[in-house]
């Protein structure tokens, strides 16, 4: 009986940390999304402001990515790094609508970052 006790606990334990980290990477790939859509929004007026919205997103995403390599693969990472770093160059070159467009992938790219975590089917087999 002591045993069972211990692995149920072990199974909630694991269960509920595993539920936590979906929830913190939902927050932060839901954080990235709506910066990036302001950073797009704004461009056309401001491309000065957006440029400092994707540094500040660039901040975020340098603090929380070794957080989310431990239970990311490591290409998800690289491509959604690579995407912010075009989006940054592009708006660096005055070039807009080629940043809007790069940070519309972005947001993809930072949803499928979390779609891909979740225990969908799919994701299982």
């Amino acid at each position: 009986m002591k045993r069972l006790i211990t692995i149920l606990a072990i199974f909630a334990v694991t269960v509920a940390a595993a539920a936590w980290s979906l929830g913190w990477l939902s927050q932060c790939t839901d954080h990235i999304t709506a910066e990036l859509s302001r950073a797009a929004a704004v461009s056309k007026e401001d491309p000065d402001a957006a440029f400092a919205q994707i540094r500040e997103i660039q901040d975020y995403w340098n603090r929380s990515e070794p957080k989310i390599g431990l239970f990311v693969h490591e290409e998800i990472l690289l491509e959604m790094s690579d995407r912010l770093e075009r989006c940054a160059a592009l708006l660096r070159y005055g070039r807009i609508e080629d940043f809007r467009l790069e940070a519309e992938l972005a947001v993809y790219a930072a949803q499928n970052l979390l779609h891909q975590q979740l225990p969908l089917p799919e994701n299982i087999f």
